[in-house]
């Protein structure tokens, strides 16, 4: 490896790792939470008046600004970044607010959107953890011989993050043990377009293919996740790029 290089293990894209993290209800829940912000922000600064307003919307423009920044970097992992702009945030929000008056009609559809939140946040906590433990069920399943089982793991951990390449591979590995290489292949090959940009989809797409001595295949996956991780297994000197390439340049017989 290059003195200096680096090889990054998470999005920097908050709206990514959300996805891949939390799955499509953490994502709706969070760009909720930023829509909300953004609208609260604007209507108290519409209650306040000449310098106050003005004040306030300098605040306020902290809350679209690490939106953006978010896209490009992860500041979300940091207090340092994050802090600040939670508390200006919520100090715009707070700003021109009116005591309510006693007696006022209360709203239970407040609440039920309230405890749908709530249920939504559980969920979108528990669905990833859940999908995890089904996906090392089903690992531990094709450690034992037990492929059926381990199937029927990795289609219950992906109906809980489906998002997820882990049971996809959990998945494939259990057709290719029983001798469905057709539907091995096709797994490997959908984790490929569900994370094109992960390079572990496309190196365990072409070690399947190398395997199976479908060299060309094999050769154009595996030069693929060499290209979107050079310092990764796929690149080692003698490893299974160079292989595949050999095949291919000499047309030597894979064995």
């Amino acid at each position: 490896m290059r003195r200096g290089a680096s090889i990054t293990n998470e999005p920097h894209n908050l709206t990514l790792q959300t996805l891949s993290e939390t799955g499509i209800v953490g994502f709706l829940l969070g760009a909720g939470a930023v829509v909300a912000a953004v609208v609260a922000a604007g209507a108290a600064i519409r209650r306040l008046r000449d310098e106050e307003r003005a004040a306030a919307a300098a605040l306020a423009i902290a809350l679209p600004l690490y939106v953006l920044h978010s896209l490009v970097d992860i500041g979300w992992d940091f207090v340092a970044v994050s802090g600040p702009v939670f508390f200006a945030g919520g100090l715009v929000i707070g700003l021109g607010g009116r005591v309510r008056e006693e007696g006022a009609r209360e709203r239970p559809w407040v609440a039920a959107f309230a405890v749908g939140c709530l249920l939504g946040a559980v969920y979108s906590i528990a669905a990833p953890w859940l999908a995890a433990n089904r996906t090392n069920d089903g690992y531990a399943a094709l450690a034992d011989l037990r492929p059926a089982a381990a199937a029927s793991a990795a289609r219950d951990a992906e109906s809980f993050n489906p998002f997820s390449v882990q049971p996809i591979f959990v998945l494939a590995t259990a057709y290719a043990s029983v001798g469905d290489r057709s539907e091995a292949e096709r797994q490997f090959e959908r984790a490929t377009r569900l994370q094109p940009e992960n390079p572990d989809t496309w190196l365990n797409l072409g070690l399947y293919e190398l395997e199976r001595c479908d060299v060309f295949p094999a050769y154009r996956a595996l030069n693929r996740t060499y290209t979107l991780d050079p310092f990764g297994p796929a690149g080692i000197p003698g490893g299974p790029l160079d292989r595949a390439r050999a095949y291919v340049e000499k047309r030597a017989t894979c064995r």
